[in-house]
């Protein structure tokens, strides 16, 4: 794995194993360069086998707003069977933005969940609560 960072990022919390990340990503094929994902609002557990080894051992010790390149090969990716757009045995290049790092149970759910989900889920939750309350017409 050989990863270089555009940027550096920032914060007390460097991305580890089991740690909740919010990334946006471009995949390529590094010998035709073919981009065969992008993501703007991918959310993952990092040493969960939600991602191939390559490109979770690539972030690691990153922070939020680093910006990096995971050059992964073959080994750690797609190895002998390839995949829908990549060929067999290709080398993979990442652009990886780190948006958030969750850790702990609290963060780690919200993460998981998001903040637009969690927000619309407490207004329901207050809703409810007030409801016998409220006045019938």
């Amino acid at each position: 794995i050989v990863t270089k960072d555009a940027v550096t990022g920032s914060g007390d919390i460097s991305a580890g194993e089991d740690d909740v990340l919010n990334v946006s990503l471009v995949g390529k094929v590094l010998q035709n360069g073919n981009q065969f994902l992008e993501n703007e609002d991918y959310t993952f557990e990092l040493g969960k086998g939600n991602t191939f080894p390559g490109f979770n051992d690539g972030l690691l010790g990153s922070k939020v707003g680093t910006k990096r390149t995971i050059k992964v090969p073959p080994n750690k990716a797609y190895g002998k069977k390839g995949a829908k757009g990549i060929p067999p045995m290709s080398d993979l290049i990442f652009e990886v933005e780190v948006k958030a790092i969750a850790r702990g149970q609290v963060d780690r759910v919200i993460a998981k969940i998001g903040t637009d989900r969690l927000l619309g889920f407490a207004i329901l939750i207050a809703f409810l609560a007030i409801s016998p309350f409220l006045p019938t017409f």
